[in-house]
């Protein structure tokens, strides 16, 4: 029989057979009064007689779910079965992704399922109890009679072979079991990080401060949750901000000669990003609303005036250079640009 992680059987989970089969409201709180729950603390499973419903994390937005990027708010939601009706599926709560309730992990991001990691923990104990009963037939069989003369010598190298796969699956368990420890604690570093500091971000992005909102968001890089912030909503906001700031340098620089080619190269590719969305869209760490591409843009009509003032070139011809630097899929490729950049600043006697 498997047994759960405190020693209870996995079949006390479930209620009795004869148990009034009662769907349960998953969010609330709240379940039938003659039926028992058992949650687990991070995936919010319940489990009923009629069905399994799972309380997790979903993504905010089609839009972040494309780039399988994990959801700044979260609300409850149910299983559902699999397209071939094998079995529930859950709902990962980092990245949106739907998997088997069986899996340990989420097969698209690896954050870590209790639930399932238990299961196969477990189903692995039993395995290995199978296997050492099958171990024991054979050397109380085969081995035994093959070597009558040779007993102890059997038994010896059969306790060495028990011995070294035991050792095996126990150091491949708790070898496990730290990764899984790992995951969940960078899981609620994550989940602190937003509590922690989400509100603040929007005050500041609601001030009109951008300044500000820039400067408090990376002061935040030395939190362990930090990977958070490119969760937050208007992460793609902030990064055209930066950008902004980052080209302003590079023209003051530009002015008195103190840019390499690498600086210009460089300059010219975050300057293409901003002015033309669609270049490198791929790499976009969020997508702008209407509401922040009206306040955004200022910035990219200074990232076009960058890269016309830095090429000499109208918006047509900036066009066309953009179209021989970048691959069939948008995305700069940076030998191109270094070389055609290189050219083109030699012409202009800037080099």
């Amino acid at each position: 029989m498997l047994r759960d992680m405190a020693g209870f059987p996995l079949d006390s989970r479930l209620p009795s057979p004869g148990a009034t089969s009662s769907p349960w409201h998953v969010g609330s709180g709240s379940t039938s009064p003659n039926m028992g729950t058992k949650k687990s603390s991070t995936w919010g499973i319940l489990v009923s007689n009629s069905a399994t419903h799972v309380k997790g994390r979903v993504l905010n937005d089609s839009a972040e779910k494309s780039r399988n990027l994990p959801g700044a708010s979260t609300r409850d939601v149910y299983p559902s079965m699999s397209p071939d009706g094998s079995g529930l599926q859950m709902m990962c709560p980092n990245c949106g992704a739907s998997f088997s309730e069986d899996e340990p992990r989420c097969p698209y991001c690896g954050t870590l399922n209790p639930g399932g990691a238990e299961i196969e923990y477990l189903q692995e104990l039993e395995d290995l109890k199978e296997d050492t009963d099958r171990l024991d037939d054979a050397v109380q069989g085969g081995l035994v009679a093959s070597f009558r003369n040779n007993t102890k010598r059997v038994i010896g190298i059969v306790a060495i072979i028990v011995v070294a796969i035991v050792a095996i699956f126990v150091t491949h368990a708790i070898l496990d079991k730290n990764d899984e420890q790992q995951e969940l604690q960078s899981y609620q570093a994550r989940e602190a990080f937003r509590e922690q500091h989400f509100a603040e971000l929007d005050r500041l992005y609601d001030s009109g401060d951008d300044a500000a909102l820039s400067s408090y968001a990376w002061s935040l890089m030395d939190d362990p949750g930090f990977d958070a912030l490119f969760t937050w909503k208007h992460i793609g906001y902030l990064e055209a901000y930066d950008d902004w700031e980052a080209l302003k340098s590079c023209e003051e620089d530009a002015a008195t000669g103190a840019l390499s080619i690498d600086d210009y190269t460089w300059a010219t590719s975050v300057a293409m990003h901003l002015a033309y969305p669609e270049v490198n869209a791929r790499y976009q760490i969020g997508v702008l609303t209407k509401a922040e591409e009206a306040r955004a843009a200022p910035y990219r009509a200074f990232a076009k005036q960058f890269l016309q003032n830095t090429l000499q070139m109208d918006e047509g011809e900036i066009e066309s250079f953009i179209g021989e630097c970048t691959d069939e899929y948008g995305d700069i490729v940076d030998d191109k640009l270094k070389g055609i950049l290189t050219q083109r600043l030699r012409d202009l006697g800037v080099l």
